[in-house]
């Protein structure tokens, strides 16, 4: 399993579990990791460090005992309902007990997770989203913009294309979140090539 891999099933199961047990809850990414059978306490520090700097998740301690405590952010809940990046959320979400490790016998995997079939109703990030004219306009200039510009670079470049994807879902929605849109504004708006659209995009949507 790739640490991009881990580290979007543990955003999956934070969701779950936010969503069973309260988003205030702050859970223990070791006791997760664990499920799906990592126990490297070094590789699953990295993993929520990554993710606790991308603003998916906020960790609650990173003493040098066995495991970080996290909660996850309204960000990386809107990452996982988007279906993630890799495909494994979508795996995840139509068969979780094929990710489960047998503790008893902690080397075999119940199930394939390789031949996992992926729900047709499980959430999809090419799903279709209808913005008005107007602001569908703006989100597509700012694209262009940014694969246009070689001032920045692919990091860079693959953070600012995951926050347009995740503003689209936002602003879609009837239930906007305001703090994740506020957020992804202030992100954009440190790219001079897109400031102005963002300005624009920031004054068309309602307070």
């Amino acid at each position: 399993m790739t640490n991009t891999e881990l580290a979007e099933l543990l955003l999956a199961k934070l969701l779950e579990l936010s969503n069973t047990q309260g988003y205030d809850g702050e859970y223990n990414l070791s006791e997760i990791a664990a499920s799906f059978g990592e126990r490297d306490r070094t590789k699953i520090h990295n993993i929520a460090n990554y993710l606790s700097d991308h603003g998916l998740i906020n960790v609650i301690s990173t003493f040098s005992g066995p495991s970080p405590i996290a909660t996850l952010t309204g960000q990386g809940a809107v990452f996982v309902e988007s279906g993630g990046e890799s495909g494994i959320i979508r795996k995840y979400n139509a068969n979780p007990a094929a990710f489960v490790i047998n503790v008893d016998n902690r080397t075999t995997v119940q199930g394939n997770i390789s031949n996992s079939n992926i729900s047709s109703h499980s959430s999809n990030v090419n799903q279709q989203i209808q913005l008005a004219p107007n602001i569908a306009a703006l989100l597509t200039a700012m694209v262009e913009k940014l694969n246009a510009d070689n001032s920045i670079s692919k990091d860079a470049l693959s953070d600012a294309l995951r926050d347009i994807e995740t503003l689209k879902i936002q602003i879609s929605k009837s239930g906007r979140n305001r703090n994740i849109i506020e957020l992804i504004f202030s992100n954009l708006a440190n790219i001079s090539s897109i400031g102005s659209f963002v300005t624009q995009l920031s004054q068309l949507l309602p307070k």
